[in-house]
């Protein structure tokens, strides 16, 4: 109920609100016109406005924004839109032989979902998704998305402080407009595959073409036998596709233009392996040991010591040097494939994998590892840069994503400005979760995340819990809009680059799809460690923000008149200020020396009732002293 004199013309004219209550008789004008400026009748820190919130994906990042609204959101409309037929974003696309999360399966978890069933160590694609369907359907999540609806434009409107979204049915074709108060941008950067269209000739090839994220299914390995294979690329997919594929095809022709380092994470060896029965059923039994196995293994990612091996010049970073080459050497037996493979630019440069089984296949008669880019493809044959030619009949592209941040679908801010041009060279965002220009647009896997500094999962929770931080400000404060400023966007991304200097992410000696391939500006990397990250953003920045109110008259309307919610709560807390938690138990154990305490109390009395003593004067000895006051002063 909004309180509007105008309309009421009687004596009273206050229409609902009494002359005893707050805002009646006079305060409802409090120096404004009549009719100008009315209080609302809302209660101070709820979530007074409605807040409608349009999520981009379903995948890890959009299942978390879901949960999140639904378990701590009051009065927010949200929808999901994703473009595929089901939730799981890169791991429902992403089906290629060998398959799997190269981080550790238990640090692949919701911290409010930890999953005693992981089967292995380092989890295949289809037991990640299997996971993400379980806490979708535990939750009841699915009623939040909307399935093959592609969003192919966002457009700000100023004077309404809305978004305008287009979305695409992928079955029917039809094109619908939603609007929504804040677009949460979880499209993730791992899902727009792209072929290597700098290779000449590459689809004049007639052999069979394919991209490991859009993988066919009928070329499994009964397909597989007596096929001559080349495989573009060496990093984390080509890591699995080649010990998959290898002991089923006749030949294997692998082309590396940048190697990797292979790394071991907590303790892990490099080579996966399964849990046991007894071990999922004893931490499916016991929760604490469950908690203890993920806390233990983000614990080793997240150490200060992991964090400056990626200081070029760091012990650390020697000493990591040093035992990930005596690793391939352990590993890798022949000369010629070990000088081929040792990279020679600093650990972390590019994404460090786990390896073991990429490091036994490459070793097989039937493998031939050429260390050269892919110019040119012919018809029936493959050109590497160095003039080698091969014949094949199939090419593995494993070649990545378009990682250039700009999401694939329009996205117009304030006056006019485009995202998509704003970051057509540079994608410069405010801490990750934002950019200037983009009011009400938040972005869970942003420029500058923590992607390669320890744990992920962590960071990405921050971000949601962050969000939703925003969003209910803007119910609280009845806030419009909000959006980084440049300047302080501008200062945090100079700080962000003056960082890198001296770490493994600005060796030049490496092409990493974590920098600009064209300027070697590091991207995708976030100036300090996931710890860091998530303790930054613990507590949204508002200072950082041009905040539009909703009331361009008075933005204190959001006080209301003057009421809490425990006030008008049936049980609410009355005296919050009081609590067990706030008491300093070295008081309630603390025993004074009485006669001591009796006679600062004596003291205290004679200098506040008598004043100072002056010898010989009998009068003030002789003086009638005023009682205490036990009451109010």
């Amino acid at each position: 109920m909004v309180f509007d004199p105008s309309t009421n013309g009687n004596a009273s004219r206050h229409g609902d609100i009494q002359d005893d209550q707050p805002g009646g008789k006079y305060g409802y004008r409090l120096g404004h016109r009549l009719g100008e400026y009315q209080i609302p009748d809302i209660v101070l820190n709820s979530p007074n406005q409605k807040i409608k919130v349009i999520t981009i994906g379903a995948g890890i990042s959009g299942i978390l924004m879901s949960y999140l609204i639904q378990k701590h959101g009051e009065n927010i409309q949200h929808v999901v839109y994703e473009k595929n037929g089901d939730i799981g974003g890169t791991w429902l696309e992403n089906r290629y032989p060998g398959c799997a999360c190269d981080v550790p399966s238990h640090a692949y978890a919701f911290a409010f979902a930890l999953y005693p069933d992981w089967p292995k160590y380092l989890s295949p694609s289809e037991d990640i998704f299997r996971y993400l369907d379980r806490v979708v359907e535990c939750f009841g999540l699915r009623k939040q998305m909307v399935f093959n609806s592609t969003v192919i434009s966002c457009d700000w409107n100023e004077d309404e402080s809305q978004w305008h979204v287009r979305i695409k049915n992928s079955e029917t074709g039809e094109v619908r407009e939603d609007v929504a108060n804040i677009v949460i941008g979880a499209n993730g950067i791992l899902n727009s595959w792209k072929f290597p269209e700098e290779v000449e000739g590459l689809h004049s090839f007639k052999g069979r073409l394919i991209h490991t994220a859009r993988w066919p299914t009928d070329f499994g390995e009964e397909q597989w036998k007596g096929r001559r294979v080349a495989v573009i690329g060496s990093g984390a997919t080509s890591m699995q596709v080649v010990p998959t594929m290898q002991p089923h095809v006749e030949k294997m022709d692998i082309f590396v233009r940048t190697p990797v380092w292979f790394a071991e994470f907590a303790d892990h060896s490099g080579d996966n392996f399964d849990y046991t029965t007894y071990e999922r059923e004893s931490m499916k039994s016991d929760t604490k040991a469950l908690v203890h196995k993920a806390k233990f293994i983000e614990d080793k990612l997240n150490t200060a010591a992991g964090l400056r091996a990626f200081m070029v010049h760091s012990a650390e970073a020697r000493m990591i040097r040093e035992h990930f080459t005596d690793r391939m050497r352990k590993v890798i037996h022949r000369d010629d494939i070990f000088e081929q493979l040792l990279p020679n630019f600093a650990v972390g440069c590019r994404r460090l994998t786990p390896g073991n089984p990429y490091m036994r296949a490459v070793q097989k008669e039937n493998v031939q590892l050429h260390r050269s880019a892919v110019t040119k493809v012919t018809p029936s044959t493959i050109i590497a840069s160095n003039g080698e030619e091969v014949e094949v009949d199939t090419i593995i592209c494993a070649t990545g994503f378009d990682v250039s941040f700009r999401p694939p679908f329009s996205v117009v801010g304030r006056n006019g400005i485009s995202l998509q041009e704003k970051w057509e060279r540079v994608p410069e965002g405010y801490l990750s979760v934002g950019v200037p220009d983009i009011p009400n647009y938040f972005t869970v896997v942003g420029p500058s995340f923590p992607i390669a500094n320890g744990s992920v999962m962590g960071p990405l929770q921050a971000v949601g819990r962050y969000i939703l931080k925003a969003i209910q400000k803007m119910q609280r404060e009845n806030i419009a809009s909000m959006v980084p400023k440049q300047s302080v966007t501008d200062q945090f991304n100079e700080h962000a680059q003056a960082w890198m200097v001296g770490t493994a992410w600005a060796d030049s000696g490496c092409r990493s799809w974590y920098k600009d391939s064209n300027t070697g500006r590091v991207n995708a990397i976030w100036p300090g460690s996931s710890l860091h990250f998530c303790e930054l953003i613990a507590e949204p920045r508002y200072e950082d923000f041009e905040i539009k109110y909703s009331n361009k008259h008075n933005m204190w309307e959001y006080l209301g008149l003057g009421f809490t919610r425990n006030m008008m709560a049936e049980n609410g807390d009355l005296s919050p200020y009081m609590a067990l938690d706030a008491i300093d138990m070295a008081f309630v154990g603390y025993e004074p020396d009485k006669n001591a305490e009796d006679a600062r109390v004596m003291r205290m009395a004679d200098m506040v009732h008598d004043g100072p003593k002056k010898k010989g004067n009998v009068e003030d000895e002789t003086e009638e002293r005023m009682p205490f006051s036990n009451g109010l002063i």
